[in-house]
Formats: structure tokens, C-alpha cells, sequence
């Protein structure tokens, strides 16, 4: 009886929580939303207003109808719905008695801050929310029960395998929207990216779930959204001080990956770099490390993860604006040109992913490289001993005070050489307001040294502790390796007793 409870009290708050991450996404949308169609409500211009929200909500199973009030004649300025075939029927507005079957959601529509209209969103929550795949679509699902999904080898923590298991940020990603729709995938691997990358030109592959969006491959390939973004960054020696830019890389050596687009860029836009190309990540920084190329490019995460788990030497990150712009950063999932049906599946699957889904892979896969580019800038620089720029702020607090101090009994001396202040010195009002005014003199101080000794507590506790988690880290990563080799070792004598 005590399980049936438990699972019964699991079922129920997961469910609440879908609940309430489904509307936390609705209402993200509806936001998204009212910011785009203020200037065109301000301007009363419905033909843009409607190729917005229709634009917007094309692939949102949860929202089946909106309407948009304007707050000035508190009219209909334009209203839609879904049909079950998932169509958008512009101009018509939604059965009542369906509305009733709908959760109810209003948001502002506001310009300058002044509120001009009222945006209402009708949804389906909890388990009644899907995907509305089209019967096309549906139809499509039964009749392919498994996909075919391209996995690299060695682009971690995106998309690499080992031992043949297939391994990452985006691999997850991928399983999560495939689950929710209604795919299943069957993973590939053993080929190189140029290789993946002509199977799925040539229908041998249907989808790669982390591909970057390029002009040229959009004549092959159909893209989603991008789901995830990093900076792209260059890899140079650790002693190397000449090259800062893309631009310092004139004639010199670029390790860089066959079939990668920021490969295919820099052959087209830096023809006086030298392309040193190679198979894999692991060997363009490789090629950095020992002095074989100058540099290396790739985004920051995959650099990142491979350097500290490999324990690279010798290599250091330079940040580029121009690589940025050079290739667009976002990943996103590719499937053939050809497959409209699949792209459009995927896609309504994606949008399905919560927020939470998403930052759990995150935390899981990208961690400290995701806190690394995504958080905003410290504030608190640091001197060379150590002391933040507050506990520096503090300490001129206390000085201030007893420099005030000082001028204060300075002027009170000169003061008292009036022999009518001297009489009111003698007060006992006098005595209390100068007693009260030292008290307090005495407490800030205390409580300033008191802040400033915590935080330096808390600074050196931090600072322990971030040291002792590195070295734990560091050596079970080494011991790791240590046993992994010679297990490899053992293995290779096994095959070759000669040696």
C-alpha cells in the first residue's frame, strides 16, 4: 500500500511540475510575442501583426487560439485558431464550447510603456498538451518506426562515442526530442564528419543532430532552429605572442578539420592562411600542442573539454570577434533537403523541449565551459593579494571615518578656546550626544572589520575548497588514464606476443 502512495505522489508531482513548466513556456511565447507585435499594434498595421503571431505559433502544439484586443475600443483587432490537422484558420474565432476545454492565459501588449493592447493565449496543459502533428505527419512516423542519426567519433562534449556508444549534449538533446516525437533513433558512428556528412547528402543518413548552418548547405540541407550557441575561438601555443586575430594568421599554419564549415570559410575569405587539415579535434589541438600548425579553431566548449581531459600542455584560447561572424555559432539538427516532412517533425519536437529539460543537460554535459560563457562578467576585480574591490571599499570606509574623526576633534579644539563653547561642552546634553556619537563611531568600525574578516574567511574557505575538489578531480582523472593505458597495453601484447 505504502508503494502504490509513493508512486501515486511521483505521478502527481511529475505531472504538476510539466504543468507548470508548460505554462512557464506559454507564457515565455506570449511575451516573445507581445514584444514583436507592439510597433505594428502602435501602428495599427494588422497584416504584420498576423504574419507574426501566425509565424510565431506555427509550431506550438500547446497554444490553440489567440486573440488580440486593442485597449483604446477594446475590439477584436485580429483572432486565430488550430484546427486538429494543426492548421491555422486566421480571421475565425474559436468554438466556444472548445474554449471552455482550453487554459485561459492575458498578456499586455505595451509600447513606451503604455499598454495598448491585451494579447490572449487559449492552451492545452498537463498531458492534453502534443506536439498536433499533421495527419501527414503522423503518417509518416508509421511508416519510418526508426531514423537514422549520424554520430561523430570525437566532438566532445557535443557529439562523440565511445566504445561505440554514442555520447554528448546534443546526442541527449536529440533522444529528447525524438522521444517526444514519437522517433526513434538509430545511431551511426565510425565515419568521419566529412563522411557522415556525404551519407546524409546521400540519403544514407536521415539526420545529424549537431550540424552548423552555412549558405552553401542550405542547398542539401534542411535546418531547425538552432537549439544551443558558444563562441568560436582560436587555439595557439602557450608561448606564442604574435598572433591575437584571425587576420595574424597570414601566412602560417591552420590545423583544420576536413568538412568543417569554418574550414570551407577560411579557404574562401583567408586564402593566405595555410590549411594544415586533419581528421579530428583531438588532432588540430594536437597539432597546436606540438608545434606541427600555429593554430587551431573550434567553439570553446569542444576546445575546453578536451584540452583539461587530456591534460594538454603548451596551448592557450585566444577570443576573436571576427570568428563569430565568420560562422554562425548555433547548432543546429540537419536532416535532407528533401525530407520537409521530417525537418517539420523535429522541429515541433524541439520547441517541445522545456527549460528545464534543457538546463539539465547543460549542467550535465557543458558545466563549468556553459557558467565560463553564458554568466555575466565579475565585478569584483581582484588585487594581487587577493583582497576583492568591497573588501578594498571598506577598508576606505573605516579610513574615511577616522580621518573625519580626526578633522572633528581638530575643529573641536579650536572650538573650545571660546569660553561660550567651552560652557556648553560642560552640558550634560552635551556629554550624551557625545557619547551616542562615539558609540556609533565605535560600532561601524567594528562592523566593517567584522565584514571585512568574514569575507576574507569565506574568500580562503572558497579558495581551499575549489583547490581540493581540483586536485581530487585531477587525480582521479590521471589515475583513470593510467589504468585505461594499460589496460590498452595489456590488450595490445595479448594480440602481439612478439612485443
Amino acid at each position: 500500500m505504502k508503494n502504490i502512495l509513493l508512486t501515486l505522489i511521483l505521478v502527481i508531482t511529475s505531472a504538476a511540475n510539466s504543468m507548470a513548466a508548460e505554462q512557464n513556456d506559454v507564457q515565455e511565447q506570449a511575451e516573445k510575442i507581445a514584444s514583436a507585435i507592439a510597433t505594428p499594434l502602435f501602428n495599427y498595421d494588422e497584416e504584420t501583426i498576423a504574419s507574426i503571431i501566425t509565424t510565431m505559433v506555427a509550431d506550438s502544439g500547446a497554444i490553440r487560439a489567440i486573440e488580440l484586443f486593442d485597449n483604446t475600443s477594446e475590439s477584436i483587432l485580429f483572432e486565430t485558431y488550430k484546427t486538429e490537422d494543426n492548421q491555422l484558420l486566421i480571421g475565425k474565432s474559436y468554438p466556444e464550447e472548445e474554449k471552455k476545454l482550453l487554459q485561459k492565459l492575458h498578456h499586455p501588449v505595451v509600447y513606451e510603456q503604455e499598454e495598448i493592447g491585451v494579447l490572449q493565449l487559449y492552451y492545452r496543459s498537463g498531458g492534453e498538451s502534443s506536439l498536433n502533428l499533421t495527419a501527414e505527419e503522423r503518417a509518416w512516423i508509421k511508416a519510418n518506426p526508426e531514423i537514422r542519426v549520424g554520430n561523430e567519433m570525437d566532438w566532445p562534449p557535443f557529439d562523440f562515442s565511445e566504445d561505440g556508444k554514442p555520447m554528448g549534449y546534443s546526442i541527449d538533446f536529440f533522444e529528447l526530442v525524438a522521444q517526444k516525437s514519437g522517433l526513434k533513433p538509430q545511431f551511426i558512428n565510425g565515419y568521419t564528419w566529412t563522411e557522415l556528412l556525404a551519407m546524409l547528402k546521400a540519403g544514407e543518413l536521415d539526420v545529424l543532430p549537431a550540424i552548423y548552418e552555412t549558405e552553401e548547405r542550405k542547398n542539401e540541407i534542411a535546418f531547425t532552429t538552432g537549439y544551443y550557441s558558444q563562441p568560436t575561438v582560436m587555439l595557439v601555443s602557450g608561448n606564442n605572442h604574435d598572433i591575437k586575430t584571425l587576420n595574424d594568421l597570414s601566412g602560417k599554419r591552420l590545423a583544420a578539420i576536413k568538412g568543417f564549415a569554418i574550414t570551407d570559410m577560411i579557404a574562401e575569405k583567408y586564402p593566405d592562411i595555410e590549411l594544415d587539415l586533419v581528421d579530428g579535434l583531438l588532432d588540430g589541438i594536437m597539432a597546436v600542442s606540438t608545434g606541427q600548425s600555429d593554430a587551431f579553431i573550434d567553439s570553446i566548449g569542444n576546445i575546453s573539454y578536451l584540452t583539461e581531459k587530456n591534460f594538454i600542455p603548451n596551448v592557450k584560447i585566444i577570443t576573436d570577434e571576427s570568428l563569430d561572424v565568420l560562422v554562425n555559432p548555433a547548432l543546429h539538427i540537419g536532416v535532407s533537403r528533401n525530407n520537409a516532412i521530417l525537418r517539420n517533425i523535429l522541429q515541433k519536437g524541439l520547441q517541445a523541449v522545456t527549460r528545464d529539460e534543457q538546463s539539465a543537460l547543460t549542467s550535465r554535459w557543458l558545466g563549468g565551459f556553459d557558467q565560463l560563457e553564458q554568466s555575466e562578467p565579475s565585478t569584483g576585480i581582484q588585487s594581487k593579494s587577493g583582497v576583492s574591490q568591497k573588501t578594498l571599499w571598506l577598508a576606505v570606509g573605516v579610513i574615511t571615518l577616522l580621518i573625519l574623526l580626526v578633522t572633528m576633534g581638530a575643529v573641536i579644539t579650536r572650538l573650545s578656546k571660546s569660553a561660550k563653547i567651552n560652557i556648553q561642552f560642560g552640558t550634560r546634553s552635551f556629554r550624551r550626544i557625545t557619547i551616542l556619537l562615539l558609540g556609533l563611531f565605535i560600532s561601524l568600525v567594528i562592523l566593517a572589520s567584522w565584514l571585512t574578516l568574514e569575507r576574507n574567511r569565506q574568500a580562503i574557505i572558497g579558495d581551499v575548497e575549489n583547490t581540493l575538489k581540483s586536485t581530487l578531480q585531477t587525480t582521479w582523472e590521471r589515475m583513470h588514464l593510467w589504468v585505461d593505458g594499460k589496460q590498452n597495453f595489456l590488450r595490445l601484447l595479448e594480440r602481439n606476443p612478439e612485443l
